[in-house]
Formats: structure tokens, sequence, C-alpha cells
């Protein structure tokens, strides 16, 4: 413990990464009460954006890293440049999407976002529709299965429980 609490920075990095993992934690809550329609991933994304710019001024969408392979650039759906993190949204819309694929779509994604200094932090947001499709337990036990990189961090969120019928 650092004598002077404002001095002790690595307190302060975990701190404002619980505050960004919080904020993405509650994805669900930022896109039912901005009450704008959900056709696809980005329009989840974007709304989070506008928030995130609330607390990092310099937050923005895609197409700012440099991770660029061979054949393909990658792009993240959301940077935080102040925070050296790089944000990857995916939307399970239905029960009938397999949230495994999903998983191995964020896993080619930390297979790639490599090569740029400028993004260490990395976090997976799965967005689900329809919550009661999975348990977040069987998720976590997925994306430990996929060996993720200690550096990329697994954030779950719903919407709403659709009714069975």
């Amino acid at each position: 413990m650092e004598p002077f609490s404002f001095f002790d920075y690595a307190k302060i990095k975990e701190d404002e990464n619980l505050k960004l993992f919080s904020l993405l934690q509650n994805t669900g809550f930022i896109v039912k009460n901005l009450n704008k329609p959900i056709k696809n991933e980005s329009d989840i994304y974007q709304q989070v954006k506008w928030i995130l710019g609330l607390y990092y001024p310099s937050c923005r969408l895609r197409n700012k890293a440099s991770f660029i392979q061979e054949f393909k650039a990658y792009n993240p759906d959301i940077l935080i440049p102040e925070m050296k993190t790089a944000i990857e949204y995916k939307y399970v819309d239905s029960a009938n999407d397999n949230i495994d694929e999903f998983m191995d779509q964020i896993k080619i994604d930390a297979t790639n976002y490599v090569n740029d200094s400028r993004y260490e932090n990395f976090y997976a947001v799965i967005y689900i529709e329809d919550i009661s499709i999975s348990t977040p337990e069987s998720i976590e036990i997925a994306w430990k299965s996929k060996h993720f990189p200690n550096n990329w961090n697994l954030v779950l969120s719903g919407h709403t429980i659709k009714n069975k019928k």
C-alpha cells in the first residue's frame, strides 16, 4: 500500500478495469434504457460506445487499431486507447444460435489481435437476447475450455428472458 492512495497506480488501474467490466456487464440495461431497436451486433456496441464515451474521452469505434495479418486486418468493435483496451461484441439473438460458434469467432479474434502495443487488454462481451438459453456457468466452462489468452476477459450480458410457450 502506498503512503498516499493517489500514488497507488496499480489500484487505480484495477479500479478502472472494474468500472469498465461493470459497464460492459450492464450492456442489457444500457440497450433497454436507450430503447433503440436491435437488429444486429453493431446496434448494440454503438449504444454502449456512446455511454463509454462519457467515461473514456478517446473511446472510438473500429478501424483504429493495427491488428493486421498477412491477408486481413482485424478490427475490434470498440477501442479505449487510454486503457489500452479493445472490446469485441457478439450478439446471440435466438435459442437457435450456437454460443460455442460465437466463442470460436472470438478465439479467432484473440489469435489475431496481436502486434499492436497500444492495446493489451481485451474484453469479449457476449450479449444474449434470451438469457434463458444457457447458464452463465456453462458459458464460463466453455470459455475456459477454449484456453483464451490471460489478457482476454469474458463479459456476459443479456436483455430479457423471453416467455416460452
